[in-house]
């Protein structure tokens, strides 16, 4: 299932769509992603690759998302678009805290992984019946005990599965 790339329903973290977005060569296991998965972001991850530097004024909210729109990749309200979506965010925020003080003082990244978006959007990702889909690993490493407990998938590619050949 993964192999071939049919996911199902997938949010894309910024971290995937930037690639597409930016028009680069992208690896065959996600051109398959992309035609055998029905794509969504959320609009957070619009602003969030709107103000990386290197966007910066090349691109407007409109042209992205005319530009997902011809690659079949919804935009979704969110994260905390519901307040199912936030109650579950909270809870999973309360059981990483709470394993914090098992694990030893070098685990300074909690503060990290914490204020990062990946865990809000895999939050309102489950919410809307899909699945998340990010290429950040400290992220999927924390987090996926806790979102795995709460029945919420979560994928995790390697970077050299985001890029094409020559890249």
């Amino acid at each position: 299932m993964i192999i071939t790339g049919r996911l199902g329903n997938i949010i894309l973290d910024t971290n995937i769509v930037s690639p597409i977005l930016d028009n680069k060569p992208l690896h065959e296991w996600l051109v398959r992603v992309m035609k055998e998965s029905s794509l969504a972001v959320f609009q957070y991850n619009v602003m969030e690759h709107l103000t990386s530097r290197k966007v910066g004024t090349r691109m407007s909210y409109k042209d992205i998302l005319r530009s997902l729109e011809a690659r079949n990749i919804t935009v979704l309200n969110g994260p905390f678009a519901s307040s199912e979506s936030s109650n579950l965010s909270f809870e999973i925020l309360q059981m990483a805290h709470q394993a914090r003080f098992t694990m030893p003082d070098s685990a300074k990244r909690f503060e990290d992984a914490l204020s990062k978006a990946q865990q809000r959007m895999a939050c309102e990702a489950h919410v809307n019946q899909y699945s998340f889909l990010t290429a950040d690993k400290e992220f999927y490493n924390f987090f996926k005990a806790i979102l795995n407990e709460k029945n919420i998938t979560v994928y995790s590619a390697e970077e050299d599965d985001l890029k094409g050949p020559g890249v």
